[in-house]
């Protein structure tokens, strides 16, 4: 029989692989079939062998291989199906050459993959680059991109136009003004320091004259107490020598505890004057300690940059290089700054002799979180790009720069539980030898430039 839709046999039944069920014939003889696949199909055969037919049957349907694809096509249609057809096949991606199914190839191309090639974002700006080079190209090269203007006026300006908008007359008055408003503040908080500190001073001086003036009067009179006690010994002496031994004795062991239980209470006064005097001295400490935070709280508020970056002149290079070499002093912090005025605070560290693996033959400069006014909006971990250069002073202009994303594991870039995270950066940032090289000036009159700069790229939506 040929491969149809149902089975016949000369002999007792015939079988149906279709579920048409069977029917019989009235000729006997050995049982031949033709199954399934009747409108393609001219094979013709005995029954035993139609399982071995299908399974190399062109016209049987199998179901396709590939990982969530539902098909199934001809066998003679696999391959093709396989190579050609099938949505689900493995392609590879012209860019990064990974395997993607090719389905999702488009919106692999077009949202995910770091190796295509797209176009900036910033409207106004054709550069063509890899998705990977994005990000860094927009918070440092794309000149079309729109920044708060860090002078303080509050308009969004291109990096292109920033030069132009500095020295505009109508921005200019902006920029006073902005300037002005910052000083006004500044100089509020120092008028509200400046009381703060008086009023505490006079709190200081009249505390400090009520216990001078109690001190003094209780010395006076202990002074008083003990010479009137040394009268009475002295009395009593002499009334013992007077007195007979019978009478006499008893009396005076009397009078002679009661002396010693007076020296002790006036010793015990002695002692508590020597403590309200400690109170003093411990009570002049903490308020110099509150002056000592209220200054570095005015340098802060004097020299705070709110940009995402900041310019930090290091001068005397040279005295600092030889008390870090001799351990005087090896580090030194930077004042801080804000990446945005409600954004990150952070601060730079630098080892003019260099820390770990830079030691003795490199500069170190390290980035280094600190706690800040609004932390508790922020996203954490921290993971803003952040760049280190050192600035070549001469005319060339070319500045040494290293860029580094943070490892979000590490505790440097988690939320502060403290004033200043671990600091993390580069320990081998400029060689010494470099330094002083005569191609560029990176040292001119002793003095070093640094800048540290966070990328700002959207922190306006970057707050939770």
């Amino acid at each position: 029989m040929r491969c149809s839709g149902t089975a016949t046999a000369r002999g007792k039944s015939t079988v149906s692989r279709s579920g048409a069920g069977t029917s019989p014939s009235a000729s006997g003889g050995e049982s031949y079939a033709s199954l399934r696949n009747f409108a393609k199909c001219q094979w013709r055969g005995k029954l035993r062998e139609l399982e071995d037919h299908l399974k190399v049957c062109p016209f049987e349907k199998v179901a396709c291989t590939n990982k969530g694809c539902p098909h199934t096509v001809e066998r003679q249609h696999f391959d093709e199906h396989l190579a050609k057809e099938c949505a689900h096949r493995l392609t590879v991606c012209k860019f990064c050459n990974q395997s993607i199914p090719h389905a999702m190839m488009k919106i692999h191309i077009e949202e995910h993959c770091q190796e295509a090639i797209i176009s900036c974002t910033s409207p106004g700006c054709e550069k063509r680059l890899p998705r990977r080079q994005l990000r860094s190209h927009l918070s440092t090269e794309c000149q079309a991109v729109e920044e708060p203007c860090s002078m303080g006026c509050g308009q969004m300006i291109r990096r292109a136009d920033f030069g132009r908008h500095c020295v505009e007359p109508s921005d200019t008055a902006a920029h006073f003004a902005a300037f002005h408003g910052k000083l006004q503040g500044v100089e509020q908080e120092l008028r509200r320091k400046d009381d703060l500190i008086e009023h505490q001073q006079m709190q200081l001086a009249s505390l400090q004259s009520k216990v001078e003036s109690n001190v003094r009067r209780g010395l006076q009179a202990l002074d008083a107490r003990v010479d009137c006690l040394a009268e009475d010994v002295r009395s009593q002496k002499t009334s013992s020598q007077s007195l007979g031994q019978s009478g006499a004795q008893g009396q005076l062991q009397r009078r002679v505890s009661n002396l010693e239980m007076d020296v002790h209470t006036t010793m015990r006064s002695q002692t508590e004057a020597k403590i309200v005097s400690g109170q003093q001295q411990s009570v002049c400490q903490e308020i110099a300690k509150q002056t000592d935070q209220l200054d570095l709280r005015v340098m802060e508020l004097e020299t705070t940059a709110y940009g995402g970056f900041l310019i930090w002149r290091i001068p005397n290079f040279s005295k600092l290089l030889d008390e870090a070499k001799r351990g005087i002093k090896t580090s030194h912090y930077s004042q801080p700054f804000y990446a945005g005025r409600y954004g990150y605070k952070a601060c730079a560290r630098l080892y003019v002799n260099g820390d770990g693996a830079g030691h003795g033959k490199y500069v170190s400069l390290f980035f280094v979180i600190m706690a800040g006014e609004y932390d508790a909006i922020l996203q954490w971990p921290f993971n803003r790009r952040v760049t280190l250069s050192l600035l070549d002073q001469s005319p060339a202009r070319h500045h040494v720069s290293e860029t580094f994303t943070p490892d979000i594991s590490s505790s440097s870039f988690q939320r502060p539980t403290s004033g200043l995270n671990v600091a993390s950066g580069c320990p081998c940032f400029m060689s010494h030898q470099m330094l002083n090289s005569s191609a560029q000036q990176y040292l001119r009159d002793d003095t070093m430039f640094l800048k540290i700069k966070v990328e700002t790229t959207g922190m306006e939506n970057f707050t939770s």
